[in-house]
């Protein structure tokens, strides 16, 4: 992970949690940013409201973030990242709208927040990228920029093909800014205890320090 080109890559181990009905996630990490230094993150998508904070050592506040804007980013996330667990996306809050023969955009809505990706899809319905434009803060204020996901391989979890690696890329003025790479090492989906409450899908990430993108 990183913030800017100019910045060093950091290594991160990441697990997120999700639910299907209602939609949410808890994404949990830990970023080494140099040997003696590191950061635990903590975004989440929660009844309809998102919140991002990071500490310094699990101890001193470096990002605190609430807000409309945060709300329509993790929506977005949320969104993009129903490959993972595909049976979600025949939820009644999307809808879809086709495109072209190799395109659809899908909308979600949930609690006042709406949020919309353009997947990209091949000839055997495997989602090749995720395109979006989603808030971004920049200096002290959130910008609506283009965002993309393109998926750099496929595996199989839990007996479901699914996308295990890809990129997550602003795509900026002044050039693309690659900021994040991840890579799927292990998933696995809770069974509901009754149909009233919600399938949890757990997974987990890592990021080697010698990835050039996290």
């Amino acid at each position: 992970m990183r913030g800017a080109p100019d910045q060093p890559w950091m290594p991160v181990d990441a697990e997120q949690y999700f639910t299907t009905d209602p939609p949410g996630f808890e994404w949990i990490a830990r970023l080494k940013v140099n040997p003696l230094m590191w950061v635990t993150g903590r975004d989440r998508y929660f009844d309809g409201e998102g919140a991002m904070d990071m500490l310094a050592v699990s101890l001193v506040p470096v990002v605190h973030a609430r807000g409309p804007e945060l709300n329509q980013g993790v929506l977005l996330r949320y969104l993009t990242e129903t490959v993972w667990f595909p049976s979600a996306v025949l939820s009644t809050l999307i809808t879809w709208e086709p495109i072209d023969s190799e395109s659809a955009r899908a909308t979600l809505e949930y609690r006042g927040t709406r949020a919309s990706a353009t997947f990209t899809i091949d000839d055997d319905g495997a989602v090749l990228r995720a395109d979006a434009n989603r808030y971004r803060e920049e200096r002290g204020r959130y910008t609506l920029r283009p965002w993309s996901i393109p998926i750099n391989a496929y595996g199989e979890f839990a007996g479901t093909r699914m996308p295990v690696a890809g990129d997550a890329t602003w795509r900026l003025e002044n050039g693309d800014l690659p900021y994040y790479r991840w890579r799927i090492t292990s998933l696995t989906y809770d069974e509901s205890v009754s149909p009233s409450e919600p399938i949890h899908v757990a997974a987990s990430e890592q990021v080697p320090a010698t990835a050039g993108l996290s």
